[in-house]
């Protein structure tokens, strides 16, 4: 993960989680909470949830790739399950029960508020 900043911007933290808490109806937000992981966001609340980050910040996405993030909205798809089984196998974890995204966490999003810029993540594994 991140390294913590020595101090924190509280002001821009209080208002990146207060857009995740809207985003996806969460009332407990930690630091290291995974945005997909660990509050199910995905589909058009992540489109929203990092639109309104963008926009509210005006941060510079040329980092984030949606697909490495986030899935659809309905965690299952026969239709895209089979697309992926057989042209994107290391998305989907080795039960072969979920997709596997690279993870973003709610330091992330406030990294990407207090520089502009939306985090490199590529050498974060998926999970």
């Amino acid at each position: 993960m991140n390294n913590f900043p020595q101090e924190i911007d509280q002001d821009i933290y209080d208002c990146v989680v207060a857009i995740v808490k809207e985003s996806g109806g969460i009332k407990n937000v930690q630091i290291l909470s995974r945005v997909t992981h660990d509050f199910g966001i995905a589909g058009i609340d992540a489109e929203d949830l990092m639109a309104a980050l963008e926009k509210k910040f005006d941060i510079d996405m040329a980092n984030f790739s949606f697909d490495r993030h986030f899935g659809p909205e309905e965690p299952f798809n026969p239709f895209a399950w089979l697309y992926w089984l057989i042209f994107e196998r290391e998305k989907i974890n080795i039960s072969g029960t979920a997709w596997k995204f690279v993870p973003i966490t709610v330091m992330d999003l406030y990294e990407a508020a207090v520089t502009k810029k939306f985090p490199d993540l590529s050498n974060r594994p998926a999970e």
